[in-house]
Order: structure tokens, then C-alpha cells, then sequence
């Protein structure tokens, strides 16, 4: 079994599954999904790359998170967790590790005795403590364009907790944050990267073979190509062209709006065609079409700031292309820090990896731009994980997995694969259950 790099860093690797997931072939036990894929292989995978005794921890330590979750109060963000609680995540050993918080005066903490056979481990500061800090960061950097010097920063359970990344990592850099922007007991400052992910689709001789606009071979006819999370997207933009940037499928998903109706569609990335003049990233009206530049449907829904994700309607124009899922798109993942995630990259194919943090705020960039610089933009509740992801990857979905009767399923969807730094060591992922909320109160995405 490979060891964290240290307790909350864990170690950065890859694993290429061997399954093709298709709909209709198997019922997967544990959420009701169909697919098609060699589980005992995909398993002896897992087991191979991770280890017996982590993969037999892992089941137990994902099976009590489902409890916890049970446990605690929620309300539409998550779970609401006693100010005793300082949070949770899975160690190097796949064993789960509740954190105790101080208590104030005679408080009671239930939790960790309904919970007895869990590690337990006391820390400095609550999980609501952490949490409040990183609000106060993020909404700093919502009033301001660019903090200086900051790729971004993550609330690291395993440390109790939050790192601070800065670009250019000094004793200077560090007293320049803490007296210019915001000081606290509770940072830590690691040396950080830009973070970026956009790439040209095609090279400049190919562009000449590309049709002036998105082709609709029969307007009429019902679509028969069915379009699946992962598959590559291409972008035209009305008076612009071609955007030359690709995205991939993320998750199904519908469009609801407050009135009750609703439109079929997916989620994907959103930073493609950021314009400094007209607007960020993807826009309405911007027209989808597929690797084979057929139009399937158009942009009713996006935002860069903040989210990194866009809902395409499916529409062709006429009628409603078939999208088939891979498993767990009707429900959303746990995410824990310490899990393992599996991305279905667009470019890269199936990679795993774990995240390092569940949630961190990243300045994204640089954008491309269609009129003048590149641009740069917060995200907000982001995961950080050591998958492997490439330009092409964007929009590609990351899903949560458990072991079940010695076969590992696919159990729900932890996102859309949105960057990754310079270095490699981290890519990012825009949360689904974030996703959802993007528009609210007048539409919310809902997973199908």
C-alpha cells in the first residue's frame, strides 16, 4: 500500500480502468443503475493499485460516512454538524477518523460514542469554525477582482486546518498575507501553481476543414446517436464561429425552474470562449455540437464565477437526442476527504485518485479570451483531488465509488472535472450538489 506524501496530501496516482460503461446490461445493487462492466476486474484493479487492507477499511470507512450523514441534521447545503465536531476524513490506512473539537462547559458529544469503533482524534479547532473562516476568505475575494500572489486555498481536515497557497512562496508572502488581507491561528501557507485548463481543439491547418456552422443532418428525425458523460463537445458562438476549445460531457441532469417546468439536458464545463468585452466563459445561445461538429443542443444555463459549469439543453433543434448515464447520475456522492474518486475524462479515460481536500476555493486561469487578455476567476467549493486530468478533460464527470461483496460500484456523482494546476499534483472538480444551486431561487439542476 502507497502512504501519503503526508497525513492530508495524499499520494498522487492514476488508474486507467478497463471497463466500458454502457447502459441497459447490469443492475447495480446498491443505486438501481444499469451498466455494462467487468466489476471483478474492475475490483482486482482497485485492490492491486491500493491494497487489501486499505480496500477493506475503505468499505467500512464509506459505509459509516452513509451513517454519519444519517446521523446528522441537513439541511439543503449538507449536513449540520455539533460545534464539538471537527470534522472527518480517511486516513492512509482507509480507516475513517472522526475529529473531536474542545467542548465548552458540560456539552455532551453523542457522536462519538453512537460512533465507538471509529479512530477519534482531538484537534484545536470545530469543523464550523473552519468552515466560517473559509466563508469570510471567499467572500474577501468576491469583493476583490485578484488577490495578489493566491492560487487558491482548501480547508485540510487531516490538519485541522486551512491552507493558504501562494505563487510566490516567502517569509514576505506569507507577513504581506497575513497583514494585508486576512490573519488567523487557523492558516497555513504552502507554496502554490497557476491553475489552468483550456486547449485548442484543432491546430491551425485543420480549422480550414471545419463546416461553417454546426450540421443538422435531418432536423426531423429523432437523433440516433446516443451521446454519453465524457464524450467531447465543440462550441460555435453566432457572429463568432467556432470557439476551438473542447469540453466534455459531465452528468444528465433537468432544468428546474420555480414554476414547475422543466427541460432535459446535461452539465459541462463553463470557461470556454471567455470574452472580456461580451461576457465570461459560455453563454446563452451558444450552440453545442459533438466530436463529429453534428449540433445537439444550445447553452441555457452558465456561469464562470463561482461555478465552472454550464447546462446545454438538448435539442437538435427539433427533438431530444437519446443520453444514456453511466452509473450514479440520479444521486449525489459523499465526498470525504481521503476518498477515492474516479473521473471519466474526456482525454484521459477513467483515472483515480483521491481527494486531498473537500473543499477549496482556486483562482482559475488563465482563460482564453476572444477579444483582448486572458482572464482569471474565483471558484468557490471546489474538490481538490490527485487524479490525472488533461486539457479535454473539462466538463468530464467524477464519481464516488463503494465496495460492495468484493465488486466496486460506481455510487453517485461527485462533480465535473473543471482544472488542474501546473505541476499536475491536483486537479479540481466543480461539486454537483454546488452545481445544482448555481441559479436558485428561480432554477435549480437537478440530477437524473
Amino acid at each position: 500500500m502507497k502512504k501519503y506524501i503526508k497525513q492530508t496530501t495524499v499520494f498522487f496516482t492514476s488508474v486507467v480502468l478497463t471497463c466500458s460503461i454502457l447502459f441497459g446490461a447490469l443492475i447495480n445493487p446498491v443505486s438501481g443503475f444499469y451498466y455494462d462492466c467487468d466489476l471483478n476486474k474492475m475490483h482486482d484493479e482497485f485492490v492491486a493499485e491500493f491494497g487489501y487492507e486499505f480496500v477493506k477499511n475503505y468499505k467500512h470507512a464509506i459505509e459509516t460516512i452513509e451513517e454519519l450523514y444519517d446521523y446528522f441534521p441537513t439541511s439543503e447545503f449538507g449536513a449540520v454538524y455539533p460545534d464539538y465536531f471537527g470534522g472527518r476524513y480517511i486516513n492512509d490506512e482507509g480507516e475513517l477518523v472522526l475529529l473531536k473539537a474542545p467542548l465548552n462547559g458540560s456539552m455532551i458529544t453523542p457522536t462519538f460514542k453512537y460512533f465507538d469503533d471509529t479512530i477519534v482524534k482531538e484537534v484545536e479547532f470545530s469543523f464550523n469554525e473552519l468552515s466560517a473562516k473559509m466563508d469570510l476568505l471567499d467572500e474577501y475575494s468576491s469583493k476583490s477582482e485578484n488577490i495578489e500572489n493566491v492560487s487558491g486555498w482548501a480547508l485540510d481536515s487531516a490538519l485541522n486546518r486551512i491552507i493558504i497557497y501562494l505563487i510566490d512562496y516567502s517569509d514576505e508572502a506569507i507577513n504581506s498575507f497575513r497583514n494585508e488581507i486576512m490573519d488567523s491561528p487557523k492558516f497555513m501557507f504552502e507554496e502554490g501553481e497557476e491553475i489552468s485548463q483550456v486547449d485548442a481543439l484543432q491546430s491551425e491547418e485543420e480549422e480550414v476543414n471545419l463546416p461553417k456552422e454546426p450540421i443538422i443532418s435531418n432536423p426531423v428525425a429523432r437523433a440516433s446517436r446516443t451521446l454519453y458523460p465524457g464524450d467531447t463537445l465543440t462550441f460555435w458562438r453566432s457572429g463568432v464561429g467556432w470557439l476551438n476549445q473542447s469540453l466534455s460531457i459531465g452528468y444528465r441532469t433537468y432544468q428546474l425552474f420555480s414554476n414547475g417546468f422543466w427541460q432535459a439536458g446535461f452539465i459541462t464545463a463553463a470557461h470556454v470562449g471567455a470574452d472580456s468585452i461580451t461576457g465570461w466563459g459560455l453563454r446563452n445561445g451558444d450552440i453545442v455540437a459533438d466530436s463529429n461538429f453534428s449540433r445537439i443542443g444550445v447553452v441555457n444555463g452558465a456561469e464562470l464565477y463561482g461555478y465552472d459549469a454550464a447546462f446545454v439543453l438538448l435539442d437538435n433543434p427539433n427533438q431530444v437526442m437519446p443520453i444514456n448515464s453511466d452509473s450514479g447520475n440520479s444521486m449525489y456522492g459523499w465526498i470525504v476527504q481521503g476518498q477515492v474518486l474516479w473521473m471519466h475524462g474526456g482525454r484521459s479515460g477513467w483515472q483515480s485518485g483521491f481527494v486531498l481536500n473537500e473543499r477549496s476555493t482556486i483562482l482559475l486561469g488563465p482563460i482564453a479570451t476572444l477579444n483582448g487578455p486572458p482572464l482569471y476567476t474565483n471558484v468557490y467549493n471546489v474538490i481538490s483531488a490527485s487524479y490525472f486530468g488533461q486539457p479535454g478533460d473539462s466538463g468530464s464527470p467524477v464519481y464516488t465509488t463503494q465496495v460492495i461483496n468484493n465488486r466496486t460500484y460506481i455510487t453517485g456523482v461527485a462533480g465535473i472535472h473543471i482544472a488542474r494546476n501546473q505541476n499536475l499534483a491536483r486537479s479540481f472538480v466543480s461539486r454537483a450538489d454546488h452545481i445544482r444551486y448555481m441559479h436558485s431561487p428561480n432554477v435549480t439542476y437537478i440530477l437524473r
